[in-house]
């Protein structure tokens, strides 16, 4: 903000420091609409029924992140900091589609501040 030739208050100063420093620069601040509201609502009861049938693991393994369903048919899963090709890409950001059988992913590492 000084940058700027705006005055401010040190706390906000301190407040807008730590948030540049913890905060990956290219990391934006989503404000979904009803309609996504919607859709993720329903995308997690979805998750949570199949995670309820016990069909889905997923775990770490040194660089990458083992899925294995045991659905028989593809589903949908939160997971984020996994480099995904584009027939993966599930129905919103932070979502992948798993087929069934085991998936490999890799890890992607964490960006903090720039």
């Amino acid at each position: 903000m000084a940058e700027a030739g705006i005055d401010s208050d040190p706390l906000l100063e301190a407040v807008l420091d730590r948030y540049e420093r913890y905060v990956a620069p290219h990391v934006l601040i989503a404000q979904p609409t009803l309609a996504e509201i919607g859709r993720l609502l329903l995308a997690l009861e979805a998750w949570s029924a199949v995670r309820a049938t016990d069909s889905i693991t997923a775990y770490i393994e040194g660089t990458r992140v083992r899925i294995v369903n045991r659905a028989g048919v593809p589903l949908e899963m939160p997971l984020t900091g996994v480099a995904v090709g584009e027939e993966q890409l599930g129905s919103g950001p932070g979502w992948i589609r798993v087929p069934p059988g085991e998936t490999l992913l890799e890890r992607r590492p964490l960006v903090v501040g720039g």
